[in-house]
Formats: structure tokens, C-alpha cells, sequence
């Protein structure tokens, strides 16, 4: 079940990404494990803050949290992720 919930929080931040009216607006993706491709390394319980379309920042969430209201953040519970 927590598959489906998370899939659907993806999802939606795709469709919130893509559209325009929405491109400008930012969102935070925490607790998110990134893969990082290059490297091969993972780095866990990261967050990404996502603004006008294009990845601003990866850190801890203590340090971008209070960048974005709650109601722009959604939670990976534990997912990955890669770039590209």
C-alpha cells in the first residue's frame, strides 16, 4: 500500500513540475536516497529542492525545509532516485 501512495506523490510532482503555471513555483523531495550514476555511490535521506523546473539544491532537509512551505513538500519515504 505504501508503494502505491508514494507512486502516486511521484506522480504528482511530475505533473506539478511539467505543467507551466506551476514551473514556477518550488518543491522540496525529501527523504529521498539519490543515486548518484557516475559514481555508483547512493546518498541517503537526502532532500532536493526543485525550482523553475531545474534541481537548485540537494542537502539535508534541516538545512532546506524552511525554504518551501509544507504544502510544496513531499515525502520519498526512504525511495530513490536517479538523475537524468
Amino acid at each position: 500500500m505504501k508503494s502505491l501512495k508514494t507512486k502516486r506523490y511521484l506522480f504528482i510532482l511530475i505533473l506539478l513540475v511539467t505543467f507551466k503555471g506551476f514551473a514556477q513555483q518550488a518543491y522540496l523531495v525529501y527523504n529521498v536516497n539519490i543515486v548518484e550514476v557516475k559514481s555508483g555511490k547512493i546518498a541517503k535521506n537526502k532532500a532536493i529542492l526543485i525550482e523553475n523546473q531545474l534541481i537548485k539544491a540537494i542537502g539535508k532537509y534541516e538545512n532546506l525545509g524552511d525554504l518551501v512551505p509544507k504544502s510544496s513538500q513531499i515525502n520519498a519515504q526512504n525511495k530513490y532516485i536517479i538523475p537524468g
